[in-house]
């Protein structure tokens, strides 16, 4: 699937990708399903297949979502007052867990989104932690969760 051509990530992770990286990805498959209710949208058991990116450095991970930058966390660092993902690293790929009820107010339910990249035990030796909870990185979550 190509939503945009090589060398076209979203800004911020094409920055990013610039600064060391010990992964970078692109036009990769991600996998988007869950349940959600938002004002304007209710969806139950839905399942679907978009492309993405990932940038891992050594203590930060960016995850796009087409042009939507969902994650993108300081690993190691402290959890937020009001986390609203859950987030894990493992050899093959990252996954996302959205509460949306600390995303969208008067939401409810949970969305996962796997984004499938094979990640070599180098890169996941290198990095101070494989699980963690942060917030979404997006300034729009309901634009972008309508997009899913």
């Amino acid at each position: 699937m190509k939503l945009f051509g090589a060398g076209k990530l979203p800004p911020e992770l094409a920055a990013a990708a610039e600064q060391g990286p010990l992964l970078v990805a692109e036009q990769i498959k991600l996998r988007a399903g869950g349940e959600m209710r938002t004002p304007g949208r209710m969806t139950s058991g839905f399942s679907a297949m978009h492309g993405g990116g990932v940038v891992i450095l050594p203590g930060r991970v960016l995850a796009s979502f087409a042009r939507y930058v969902i994650i993108d966390d300081q690993l190691g660092a402290a959890a937020p007052a009001e986390p609203a993902t859950r987030c894990s690293i493992a050899a093959d790929g990252v996954r996302v867990a959205i509460d949306i009820a600390r995303v969208i107010p008067g939401g409810t339910g949970q969305v996962d989104i796997e984004w499938r990249v094979p990640i070599g035990p180098d890169v996941l030796a290198a990095l101070p932690t494989h699980e963690w909870q942060g917030t979404l990185a997006t300034a729009d979550p309901q634009l972008m969760l309508r997009r899913i």
